[in-house]
């Protein structure tokens, strides 16, 4: 559904964004495939697609703005990483490899998206930060209800979160 939201959206700053963000939705869309199998080890899978969309999606900001670096949105955005990845890497298991380089394209995915606001304060950008952040919640969500602990209702916040985040970056466009 969110795909055809996409697709009929107007474009309102390229016809390559368009096609970026389709892409990056469609590889979504296999890494759900992947997630709702339960075989544990096919997570990776899931895990490999959603890596592959997030790196669609920071290929499609530094298209627009180019790789920015401004501190104020830096040291975060590295603040975070380090948390995040000190707090999940101890519990991951084998799967530390594949979580580390996740991680760290989500981070820096969250930073460009905060770049792409200051350079282009458009409604687009800011939809897209938006659900770029959503997005950060439900991969932290998911990956802390996979390796840390067990959260009540995690099923539903992860989805609620992840769903805004697709539709938010679909209408981005």
């Amino acid at each position: 559904m969110i795909i055809f939201i996409a697709f009929n959206q107007e474009v309102s700053i390229s016809d390559n964004y368009k096609a970026t963000i389709i892409l990056g939705l469609f590889l979504s869309l296999i890494g759900d495939i992947f997630l709702m199998i339960k075989i544990r080890d096919w997570f990776i899978y899931g895990l490999l697609f959603f890596l592959l969309a997030h790196m669609v999606y920071l290929y499609t900001v530094i298209n627009q703005i180019g790789f920015q670096i401004h501190i104020q949105f830096l040291l975060p955005a590295l603040i975070g990483a380090i948390i995040l990845i000190k707090t999940l890497l101890p519990k991951t298991g084998n799967k530390k490899p594949f979580v580390f380089i996740y991680s760290i394209i989500l981070i820096t995915l969250l930073w460009q998206s905060l770049e792409f606001i200051k350079i282009s304060n458009e409604v687009s950008s800011k939809l897209f930060l938006i659900g770029i952040i959503f997005f950060v919640i439900s991969d932290t969500l998911l990956a802390f209800n996979r390796f840390v602990l067990n959260i009540r209702f995690a099923q539903f916040y992860i989805l609620t979160s992840y769903y805004t985040a697709q539709l938010l970056i679909s209408l981005s466009i």
